[in-house]
C-alpha cells in the first residue's frame, strides 16, 4: 500500500498514536539497524496506544519485501512520489529532505521520525526530528529510539489528568469537625 495524504489521514483516525519512521530504502544498513531498534519497542508502544509504521520512498513491492527480509514486526509502506512528505511539508508537520538518487524517480526521503497524538479526532505532534543534511549530522545524527520513545511517554504523562484518589470516610470527619470549629 502506497503511504499518501489518503493513509496518512486514515491511519491518524484508526489510532490513538502514530509513530513514522522515514527511512532512506532497503540498501541503507542504518536505516535497517534503526527499524530493527523501533521494533524491539513496538510493545511498548502498542500498550501506549501508539502503532509503528515505517516509511521509504520505495515502491509498496519493494517496502513489503524489505520488511520480510529483515524480519520487522510492523508495516513498511512506500511513498514513491513522495507526495505524503510534501503535505506533511505543507502542513508545517516535519520538513524532510528529499535527496536525488538513481532509481528513485521523485528523489528519495532523508531519515525522519515523527510521533502524532490522536486527541479527540485532532493530530497533536508529540515529537518531530528531521536528518539535517546541510549541517553534515545524515545517518549519524539520528535520535536514539529509545531515548525518543521516552521523551513520548514523559509528554505523555505530562498531558494527563491527574487520578483522583478516593478520601478515607475518616477523614471526612476530621474535615469537617475543623470547618465547625471555624
Amino acid at each position: 500500500m502506497e503511504a499518501s495524504p489518503q493513509w496518512f489521514d486514515e491511519t491518524l483516525r484508526r489510532n490513538e498514536g502514530v509513530c513514522i519512521v522515514f527511512y532512506r530504502g532497503n540498501w541503507c544498513q542504518f536505516c535497517k539497524a534503526y527499524l530493527k531498534v523501533f521494533d524491539t519497542l513496538r510493545e511498548d508502544m502498542e500498550e501506549h496506544g501508539f502503532k509503528i509504521y515505517g516509511i521509504s520512498a520505495e515502491y509498496p513491492d519493494m517496502t513489503a519485501r524489505t520488511r520480510k527480509a529483515w524480519g520487522l514486526s510492523f508495516e513498511l509502506h512506500g511513498n514513491p512520489s513522495n507526495t505524503l512528505v510534501k503535505r506533511l511539508k505543507e502542513d508545517n508537520i516535519i520538513d524532510l529532505t528529499i535527496t536525488p538518487r538513481k532509481g528513485f524517480e521523485n528523489g528519495f526521503i532523508q531519515p525522519g521520525l515523527l510521533f502524532i497524538q490522536n486527541i479527540d479526532g485532532k493530530p497533536k505532534v508529540i515529537l518531530a526530528w528531521a536528518s539535517e543534511l546541510d549541517k553534515g549530522k545524515g545517518a549519524w545524527g539520528r535520535p536514539q529510539p529509545a531515548d525518543s520513545w521516552d521523551a513520548v511517554k514523559k509528554t505523555l504523562r505530562s498531558q494527563s489528568k491527574p487520578e483522583l484518589q478516593e478520601i478515607p470516610r475518616t477523614t471526612f470527619g476530621s474535615l469537617c469537625n475543623v470547618c465547625a470549629l471555624q
